[in-house]
């Protein structure tokens, strides 16, 4: 009991000391970032890099991705995708939706000797569906970045001018960089209260045996 107490114990702080660096490097990069802006905005000026500047399109290009290795310990992770991926998966889902509406109109179910005609409430549910789903796949379009003039609007930085300053783009990197420090954070973060727990459990049942005797 002694050995695995100390096991656990040692372990914990190894992933504690990883954990502390990881989150300091993540602190220095949002600063760095957030003073790149600040660098930017006075060449730029204050109007010229706000929220104002936002594409109104714009749409997420990473997701969190999160993966259960072992019992209670999630691991993180950044998941990246292009603009076509997006717009891919979006037509795929109309064709997906479109194909399951014909195939439901040409299948008649029988009960007694009545049919059920186009004008059912099954067939009204089918064409609801369908209708939704080209809708949703719309509405997903209409948020997708489009060129205008050739100026590719999937890039935050056309936004705000073609010719913008190096101390934007280096906020862009610090800000990419952090997004995959912060999945890595939060990982060795569930791995630390996953052994904390663990030796404290261990040490409440040394406890109680030690009672017992």
């Amino acid at each position: 009991m002694a050995n695995s107490i100390d096991n656990v114990l040692n372990e914990y702080l190894h992933a504690a000391e990883e954990y502390f660096e990881r989150k300091s490097e993540l602190q220095d990069v949002m600063k760095q970032g957030y003073l790149d802006i600040s660098k930017a905005r006075y060449i730029m000026g204050v109007t010229a890099v706000s929220e104002y500047q936002y594409s109104s399109d714009m749409v997420a290009t990473a997701t969190a991705v999160v993966a259960v290795r072992d019992v209670d310990v999630p691991s993180f992770s950044v998941d990246r995708h292009s603009i076509a991926s997006i717009k891919g998966n979006c037509q795929d889902l109309a064709a997906s939706a479109s194909k399951s509406e014909s195939t439901s109109s040409g299948v008649r179910r029988r009960k007694g000797e009545q049919d059920i005609s186009e004008d059912s409430p099954t067939s009204a549910s089918l064409s609801t569906a369908y209708e939704s789903s080209i809708a949703a796949c719309d509405a997903s379009d209409a948020r997708l970045p489009t060129s205008k003039q050739g100026v590719d609007t999937s890039d935050p930085l056309r936004w705000f001018g073609v010719l913008v300053p190096p101390s934007l783009r280096s906020a862009q990197r610090c800000f990419i960089d952090a997004l995959n420090r912060s999945a890595e954070v939060a990982t060795l973060e569930a791995k630390c209260n996953r052994l904390r727990k663990q030796y404290l459990a261990l040490k409440a049942g040394a406890t109680g045996e030690k009672a017992e005797r």
